[in-house]
């Protein structure tokens, strides 16, 4: 499948002169290509924020400044985590379902190849009623709508060597959401919990886990909640837009379990 690439660009508009601003520090997913259906953005900021402007803060445009209108799931709450650090915003799921009337009448949100840009202006507030520090834009490529489920089969998942504490890695063909990958995936030896960092890229397409004592020779599982998703909406139970030949066994477990040994290239899935 090819592939458009497009170099992201995070401008920063202004200099922060208040040390107490508000600032916007990362977007999630952030990739210089993104797949035409996906379902949601999260914005972290230093502070707790005031909620009421998000809607009116975020905007899409263009490559020729067109702004793009009903995109955003209209909410009466802005979905923000405890401490109102984290705000997570949904695209309108009518226009990403094809079979639904406003998919029919409007069209998807993005299409393939569109350069978009998602512009983020200084409306946010801190608790003390102080701006977001810059005005920022990020632009990205619209690649192919994903449609169908993850499948662990696609994973490229590297083995570190036993005695070490190299980092085991997994790659994904398709852009996960970081914040269901955080509770979804798990390693154990021996059915126990293992200590260690977690690693996970910016765009959601890779993740990582360094042990805090070496790699034993021995079996590790990795514990796979089938409720992870990728940045549509697509879980490995089920797509975000069921289709025909989605078939699904509704008798699975809620966990799926990859079992490795370090330096070793076996893997094999329960």
């Amino acid at each position: 499948m090819k592939k458009n690439i497009l170099l992201v660009v995070l401008i920063f508009t202004g200099v922060r002169a208040d040390v107490s601003a508000l600032e916007l520090k990362k977007i999630y997913p952030f990739s210089t290509s993104l797949p035409g259906n996906i379902l949601r953005f999260h914005f972290l900021f230093d502070e707790p924020v005031l909620s009421g402007d998000a809607a009116s803060a975020l905007r899409f445009t263009t490559a020729d400044g067109k702004e793009l209108h009903q995109i955003f799931l209209e909410s009466p709450t802005e979905l923000w985590n405890q401490d109102r650090t984290l705000l997570t915003v949904y695209l309108n799921p009518a226009r990403i379902k094809q079979p639904l009337s406003a998919f029919r009448k409007n069209g998807p949100h993005f299409l393939p190849g569109d350069q978009i840009t998602l512009n983020i202006d200084q409306r946010f507030r801190n608790n003390e009623g102080k701006l977001i520090s810059d005005s920022y834009t990020y632009s990205f490529t619209v690649e192919k709508p994903v449609r169908g489920r993850p499948s662990p089969r696609q994973w490229k998942i590297s083995t570190p060597e036993a005695g070490s504490r190299a980092m085991l890695m997994i790659n994904f063909p398709v852009s996960m959401d970081l914040f269901t990958l955080k509770y979804g995936l798990n390693l154990v030896k021996g059915g126990q919990p293992m200590e260690g960092v977690i690693f996970q890229s910016r765009d959601g397409k890779a993740w990582g886990f360094r042990p805090d004592t070496p790699w034993q020779k021995v079996a590790y599982q990795i514990i796979v909640d089938r409720r992870i998703e990728d940045v549509c909406g697509n879980t490995l139970s089920g797509a975000f837009e069921w289709i025909p030949s989605d078939r699904v066994n509704r008798g699975q477990s809620e966990n799926l379990f990859l079992t490795f040994s370090p330096g070793g290239q076996d893997f094999h899935s329960t």
